[in-house]
């Protein structure tokens, strides 16, 4: 190795007094000069360049034997090898602390600013990274491998298998890292998902531009009412609500479709009524349970419309007949509700032909009678959700046997239709 003896023997390495003052004077400096300390460092990237200029066949044969080498994971020389190692482990050390001043600090403390690389795999992954462990094997499969090359660097091994754990830092994109945290509705954990997912960030002339935001898109063409309603019904999908789990049988508790069954009675549209009665027809004395009959044990029933609070009572006959219409008056409102519905359609019908006629005659009375159509569809709107928000259209009965309720418990709800319980 005779690097050192060229750079002492070399003239432009050992300039003159007067030409470094000359040099320091004007603030030059000679081209020459630097090449001559950057071969200071030995880089092992200008191998193939040394043989392609100076053994240009033998450059064509080497590149034809290592078609498959790439100098992420091969040496060349066992220079490059050491220096691989060094920089994986100057990136799990912090840098020199540097005070207001511009003085340095000491340099053996715990903490300091972690070196923050750059992660680039195919079109998968391109981010930031912080390593925070390394693990290096030298075993070679069989046993330790030296490189005992007297012209090298000394002996040392020749191959090092590297494990490395890292914290992935902000996002990915093809054009670089994404400068932005990720949470659960962003789409950059991949580089490449920008090339079928509009919705991810990207890199544009180095500057970062946000995804398209679909929600905002549906917002601008459908109209926030519309975007409301639609989230209502992504929140309602596929939520099951107990009582209306529980209609085709028995509680949790227990088998008690075995012995109890309730059903509609819609023999009469006006009078709404529900039949709580055993399921042979037997009264609640002669019921057997677990192979006994109790003479106490009485037919137990809650009937629940909306927000009314259950009605409860007990009885020895079977069947139960219980009126629903005793309980909530104000469960038959289908009927009011169509009206409504129908009288919302007409006044929006009109407005429709007002508008039709103001396009056709832009007069100042014809945009009155528009402005004042609004007006009546609005309230006609209103009219409609008053009569949604106070129907009750929901029906919920429970039924036990007294003596023993975790056995003999039924529950059913029911729809309150134009045609009755359903």
């Amino acid at each position: 190795m005779t690097y050192q003896n060229d750079v002492k023997n070399s003239k432009s390495a050992q300039p003159k007094e007067e030409e470094k003052t000359n040099n320091s004077a004007q603030n030059t400096y000679d081209p020459e000069d630097v090449k001559l300390i950057d071969s200071l460092i030995i880089d092992e990237n200008q191998y193939f360049d040394f043989i392609d200029n100076n053994y240009p066949n033998y450059f064509k044969t080497i590149s034809e034997k290592i078609k498959y080498f790439h100098p992420g994971f091969h040496s060349i020389t066992p220079e490059g090898l050491n220096s691989r190692l060094t920089f994986l482990n100057q990136c799990l050390r912090q840098g020199p602390s540097v005070n207001d001043k511009g003085k340095i600090q000491p340099q053996n403390l715990s903490f300091g600013r972690p070196p923050i690389c750059i992660l680039r795999i195919g079109d998968f992954f391109h981010t930031k990274i912080k390593i925070n462990t390394m693990s290096v094997s030298f075993d070679g499969g069989g046993g330790i491998k030296y490189d005992l090359n007297p012209e090298g660097i000394g002996v040392q091994p020749m191959i090092a298998s590297v494990q490395l754990s890292v914290d992935l830092i902000g996002g990915h994109s093809l054009s670089g890292p994404i400068n932005r945290l990720q949470n659960a509705v962003s789409y950059n954990f991949y580089a490449n998902t920008e090339v079928y997912d509009v919705r991810s960030d990207y890199i544009e002339n180095g500057e970062l531009k946000d995804g398209i935001k679909l929600g905002e898109l549906k917002k601008d063409l459908l109209g926030p009412a519309a975007v409301d309603q639609l989230v209502k019904d992504l929140k309602a999908e596929g939520t099951v609500k107990q009582e209306e789990d529980s209609e085709n049988g028995d509680d949790a508790n227990g088998n008690g479709d075995n012995v109890l069954q309730i059903k509609p009675d819609n023999s009469n549209k006006t009078d709404l009524k529900v039949i709580i009665e055993t399921k042979d027809k037997k009264s609640p004395s002669e019921i057997e349970i677990d192979g006994k009959t109790n003479d106490k044990n009485t037919i137990n029933y809650e009937v629940k419309i909306g927000s009314v609070k259950p009605l409860a009572n007990k009885s020895s006959s079977s069947p139960i007949t219980v009126s629903v219409n005793s309980v909530n008056p104000k469960a038959l409102n289908s009927k009011t509700l169509e009206e409504a519905i129908n009288n919302l359609k007409t006044e929006e019908e009109k407005l429709e032909t007002l508008k039709d006629s103001f396009k056709q005659n832009p007069t100042p009375d014809n945009k009155k009678l528009v402005d004042n159509q609004k007006i009546n569809v609005k309230k006609a709107g209103d009219a409609v959700d008053k009569i949604k928000k106070e129907s009750v259209n929901k029906v919920k009965v429970v039924a036990f046997l007294s003596e023993n309720k975790s056995k003999t418990k039924v529950t059913k709800t029911f729809t309150i239709t134009e045609n009755g319980l359903t």
